[in-house]
């Protein structure tokens, strides 16, 4: 994990602003047409809160909400703007009521809280940790298609004192919305007999991405970066295994520790 997520792990101090220029790189990609936008995890000085309301008739929305743990409400009809103050707590009563009026949600949600965040939006376009792939909160969504990557990777994000952080590789945009984008295509390898299988699961084991073998059809266990190549016409996802957990053939957890093979952790 990256020092700055490492740290902000132990300190629940996860405030990463998404920088302006990302916002405008992913949303710009979706058809926003007649559709109510809710940022709810967004204070007055939000960069989605200035890009939906520069936007607003560009993307031809019909309503923008907004709100941020400050307790700062903001909504905009294309013309004027509604200022006042709510329980901006995204997992308050004011924001649940606003959340039955929107569309979809779309904003930055504090990294520790995504767990919860994820289970109370039924629409969204959000950052999170490439992590968050693996939670059970979000994994079945992606396993059948109802949740899937979006275009782009933010990388660099503001902190609330003003500096800015290179989290180079580790966030991703997940989205509930229509993602029409072809998978980067695999360069796998051209046999499989290298390859081990895990000693109590009928998988090979994948290190790396571009270890996948070409025209293979049986198991595989492959890591989380899998998500950004995953072409739902060419692969299925079976199921989701626990790093340090041994199962067997059942699917039940034998035991917590690291998956073996022959006998190796």
């Amino acid at each position: 994990m990256h020092n700055h997520l490492a740290t902000a792990k132990t300190l629940k101090n996860d405030e990463f602003y998404t920088r302006y220029e990302d916002k405008a790189s992913e949303v710009q990609r979706y058809d926003l047409r007649g559709m109510s936008v809710y940022c709810n995890c967004d204070d007055a000085e939000s960069a989605f809160i200035k890009y939906f309301i520069e936007n607003f008739h560009k993307h031809g929305l019909k309503k923008l909400y907004a709100s941020g743990i400050r307790g700062e409400y903001v909504e905009y009809d294309g013309k004027h703007i509604l200022r006042k103050r709510i329980n901006g707590d995204f997992r308050s009563d004011d924001c649940k009521a606003i959340l039955e009026k929107a569309d979809v949600c779309i904003t930055n949600p504090p990294f520790s809280l995504f767990r919860e965040y994820i289970g109370l939006v039924p629409n969204f376009l959000i950052v999170g940790n490439k992590n968050a792939i693996s939670y059970k909160e979000l994994f079945p969504m992606l396993k059948d298609g109802r949740c899937k990557l979006g275009y782009t990777h933010p990388n660099e994000f503001f902190t609330p004192d003003g500096s800015l952080v290179n989290l180079n590789g580790l966030c991703r945009w997940f989205t509930s919305m229509m993602v029409n984008k072809a998978p980067p295509p695999i360069i796998g390898r051209n046999s499989p007999c290298y390859l081990r299988c895990y000693d109590n699961y009928p998988a090979i084991n994948i290190d790396r991405v571009e270890d996948i073998p070409d025209n293979y059809d049986g198991l595989m266990g492959v890591p989380i970066t899998f998500m950004d190549y995953m072409d739902y016409e060419k692969f299925e996802i079976v199921d989701l295994i626990a790093r340090y957990a041994v199962i067997d053939k059942s699917h039940k957890v034998k035991r917590h520790q690291l998956t073996e093979i022959d006998g190796e952790p």
